[in-house]
């Protein structure tokens, strides 16, 4: 499946890392970092960088290196930012889920502006080691934006796997069970006031209903 990474923090062997920067638009990265490496691994396959704006200090995706990024929508509006370029690209139908990542809403705000699931997740959920860009004391976060909820969640269960050397690990949690998710209404001696009068005998019948043996 083609896949997009965004220009910011992520090493891609042989591919520039501009960071949306001019002063850093020479770096060529020599090796794969730790996510794109789970990435091919998934089954994606990286077909270049997304527009980002300088070192993803702002809400908007205008950097002076690769200009501004429009919304796929409506090209007279922004596509927000840090991830707008890969909110753009997911918008407009060139892959189906890109690389994003989030600070303060760099993942959310394009996912806003361009009608996209965009999820930040737990701090470490998905690792970025050995090279994680922890410029934020780990408050920034990688995962994607995609079209779908489904998307995301298949994407999360590639990539949300502990590393050994992760600061603050966060293992996937288990899945819901039968015992846990089944609704047990509650029962109470006396239903009390109510408000509207209505709402006492439906109150009632659904307590009986409950107390009722199982039907043979």
């Amino acid at each position: 499946m083609p896949f997009l990474i965004k220009d910011l923090g992520m090493p891609v062997a042989g591919w520039p890392r501009t960071s949306g920067s001019r002063f850093a638009r020479h770096i060529v990265d020599s090796e794969d970092g730790g996510l794109t490496r789970r990435y091919r691994e998934s089954g994606v396959v990286p077909l270049g960088k997304t527009n980002t704006p300088e070192y993803g200090i702002t809400g908007t995706t205008e950097s002076a290196l690769l200009g501004p990024c429009r919304n796929p929508w409506n090209p007279a509006h922004i596509s927000g930012g840090s991830s707008g370029g890969a909110a753009s690209a997911v918008a407009a139908g060139i892959v189906p889920m890109a690389h994003a990542s989030d600070g303060l809403g760099s993942i959310r705000i394009p996912a806003a502006c361009c009608g996209l699931v965009g999820l930040k997740v737990n701090r470490d959920r998905v690792p970025n080691l050995p090279d994680a860009y922890d410029y934020a004391a780990g408050f920034v976060v990688d995962h994607v934006v995609t079209r779908t909820v489904r998307d995301s969640a298949v994407m999360l269960d590639a990539t949300g796997i502990p590393e050994p050397g992760s600061p603050t690990p966060c293992p996937p949690r288990p899945g819901p069970t039968p015992r846990r998710s089944k609704p047990r209404p509650a029962s109470c001696a006396s239903p009390g006031p109510a408000r509207p009068p209505m709402a006492v005998p439906s109150t009632r019948r659904s307590r009986r209903r409950w107390n009722a043996p199982p039907p043979c």
